[in-house]
């Protein structure tokens, strides 16, 4: 007995979009790597103490993730993803 279902997988695309997740999130993490100096002269601090900035971003962001994911599954996708938008402080203009 034959299926009527098209068939669903696509395993460039789900290679393609892995791939670019992989590529976004190592961006990410890597992003406040050049901003450290400046960390550091405007905190009036040593280089070892200013790169737990950069250990602080990495151990937060999969924690904040797991919390976003979990919220998500609780109330869905449309109401919790707009809410950091509305919690973050405005910039500076």
């Amino acid at each position: 007995m034959t299926s009527t279902e098209p068939d669903r997988s696509h395993p460039a695309l789900v290679l393609a979009s892995l791939s670019l997740a992989c590529v976004a999130v190592a961006t990410l993490d890597s992003s406040v790597v050049p901003a450290l100096p400046t960390f550091q002269h405007e905190l009036h601090t040593a280089e070892t103490q200013v790169t737990w900035l950069l250990t602080a971003c990495l151990l937060s962001a999969p924690v904040v993730t797991a919390i976003i994911e979990r919220l998500v599954d609780l109330y869905g996708r449309q109401r919790v993803l707009p809410a950091p938008a509305e919690l973050a402080p405005s910039r500076p203009r």
